[in-house]
């Protein structure tokens, strides 16, 4: 693809190469590792849903404080991860958007190596 799009298109031709070309292979990959590891592909994407949901509930809750609690850099870097991890969590358990069976997967896929 690149032999066909960069010398027509020069850069903008190397980034869309690349964005068509990478989806098939971040899929090619993980299918290859699931069938490795013996992962349910549609339980991985269920909790992989999950997480992107809680991740974007996270930022638009954060979103709501613009000015944010606090203004210097390096204390907003400390205070804001946890903070972040706190709500992300709070959210993912009051909502049951993760349990403890999800946990458990994970567990379990990693053992399986």
């Amino acid at each position: 693809m690149n032999l066909f799009l960069i010398p027509k298109y020069g850069m903008i031709g190397a980034a869309w190469a690349t964005q068509i070309t990478y989806p098939p292979l971040v899929l090619l990959y993980l299918w290859l590792i699931a069938r490795r590891f013996c992962i349910d592909l549609l339980d991985f994407f269920k909790i992989m849903f999950k997480i992107g949901t809680i991740g974007l509930l996270t930022y638009f809750i954060f979103k709501l404080f613009p000015g944010s609690l606090v203004s210097h850099d390096v204390i907003r870097l400390f205070l804001g991860l946890p903070l972040g991890a706190g709500v992300y969590f709070s959210i993912a358990f009051k909502l049951d958007l993760i349990k403890k069976t999800d946990f458990s997967t994970l567990v379990n896929w990693r053992s399986n190596g």
